[in-house]
């Protein structure tokens, strides 16, 4: 009989291709890292709660508004917090979560943040390489909707910015997993 764990906790890198509309380019591509705790109920079923925060440098267009030169460099960064079922079969998983998403953007002194309802939907594999320790990689889709970063629309004689846009986030991770304790 399979051995299920107490707990398991999920330490990895996280790479995450977002969609930010209003950047030097409406995709960024993001580096970070992810911590997970999975509450295993069975060999099936584990309860997942999901942390994660992503960080890139980008050229934002102000349009050359209030003495602004037209682009500034931005850094950004992203946090999430998921929490979601997850079903197992053999090394295999897939998981549904909602939570919420955190969007930051820092230029010239300032800094702006924005809170977004999210769900991330996705699955990977995790492959024991001992009693205590496997290794995870996985594959999610992340759904927020922000407006922080508001594209300048150029209409009427006058730059106005657009209303807050679905974001279409896809995030790889990869790492390794502690297991705590045996039932």
């Amino acid at each position: 009989m399979q051995q299920v764990p107490y707990a398991e906790i999920f330490l990895g890198y996280s790479y995450l291709n977002a969609d930010l509309p209003g950047l030097s380019s409406d995709r960024q591509h993001t580096n970070g890292w992810q911590v997970s705790l999975s509450t295993p109920l069975n060999r099936w079923f584990a309860l997942d709660y999901d942390v994660s925060g992503n960080y890139t440098t980008a050229d934002y267009a102000t349009g050359g508004e209030f003495g602004l030169p037209p682009t500034i460099n931005m850094d950004v960064r992203d946090y999430s917090l998921f929490f979601g079922p997850r079903v197992n079969y053999g090394p295999l998983f897939v998981h549904a979560m909602i939570g919420g998403d955190c969007l930051q953007g820092r230029a010239l002194g300032y800094s702006e943040f924005e809170w977004s309802p999210a769900g991330a939907f996705g699955g990977g594999a995790q492959f024991s390489i001992s009693r205590r320790f496997s290794i995870r990689t996985a594959a999610d889709y992340i759904i927020a909707k922000h407006d922080l970063f508001g594209s300048p629309v150029y209409q009427e004689g006058e730059y106005q910015y657009s209303p807050s846009l679905m974001q279409n986030n896809f995030r790889v991770s990869a790492g390794i997993v502690v297991k705590l304790g045996s039932r």
